[in-house]
């Protein structure tokens, strides 16, 4: 059983719950570790991300609960940074990275914000070109995998979160998968964990989290670490799919002994 979870996001960005009602529900739960990560401040994504007032208070009221409850379960203060935030990571944990945008001619494109967004990005920047959109998202993915802070890439092919309901954008297209690659060769050469997130399971996207199987399957091949998260925005889904991700890791032929290692991966940060 997975008894952690290290994506997980509070009131203090666009979750729902507190940290303290996440922590007691995790308790309840059996866990042994919680870790926090909620969204770095990014400018021009006021929506999604913490203030910086927001900021400075979260850390304090993680800090403090590590010790209020540090007999009965571990907790992590972490963060999920963007790319283009410019909030230091020195005061956290373990940082988990994440691109939600891509630039084009000064605007930030989000790429998971919906399928209609998304081809109207296309359309507009890209000559209607999905592939060329989604090479923009990997260049930026390598470079987050450059970045010494960043411990964890965060849904590795977020890019595709829509590719189901869109006819024109394949998975198993060339010029997609040899992005997609390229990038996570990069994380695994920096030794960046990937993710396994149970996200778009969820939210009924897809049937099976991110990454897609090639790109698991790519993080196998390497040896590459493992990570199982549930991208928790409400305290009732701290632990969300993980039945389905195990699953999905022994398909994609990860070993008993590297599913619990990466169960671990986290767990001994002092």
């Amino acid at each position: 059983m997975i008894l952690s979870n290290f994506h997980t996001h509070t009131s203090f960005c666009d979750g729902y719950d507190t940290p303290e009602s996440i922590v007691l529900e995790a308790i309840s739960m059996g866990f042994d570790t919680l870790g926090f990560s909620d969204h770095s401040h990014t400018a021009f994504d006021p929506v999604r991300s913490m203030s910086r007032e927001n900021t400075a208070k979260y850390i304090k009221t993680v800090n403090e609960l590590k010790e209020k409850y540090r007999d009965k379960i571990k907790i992590l203060c972490g963060v999920e940074q963007d790319l283009f935030s410019d909030m230091p990571t020195d005061e956290y944990d373990y940082v988990i990275g994440a691109v939600h945008h891509i630039i084009k001619d000064g605007e930030y494109i989000q790429i998971d914000k919906s399928p209609t967004a998304l081809r109207i990005a296309a359309d507009k920047y890209f000559g209607g070109d999905l592939y060329s959109l989604a090479e923009e998202y990997y260049a930026n993915m390598e470079r987050l995998a450059s970045r010494s802070d960043v411990d964890v890439m965060a849904h590795f092919d977020l890019v595709a979160l829509f590719s189901g309901r869109m006819r024109d954008f394949d998975e198993n297209n060339k010029r997609y998968k040899n992005a997609a690659l390229h990038a996570m060769r990069r994380a695994l050469e920096n030794d960046k964990i990937i993710e396994i997130n149970t996200f778009p399971v969820r939210r009924g996207f897809k049937v099976y989290p991110y990454p897609s199987e090639f790109l698991l399957k790519e993080v196998l091949h390497k040896k590459g670490k493992i990570l199982f998260s549930s991208d928790s925005h409400k305290k009732n889904t701290l632990d969300n799919g993980f039945g389905i991700a195990q699953a999905y890791a022994y398909e994609c032929g990860f070993s008993v002994i590297a599913i619990d290692r990466a169960n671990d991966v986290l767990k001994n940060i002092e």
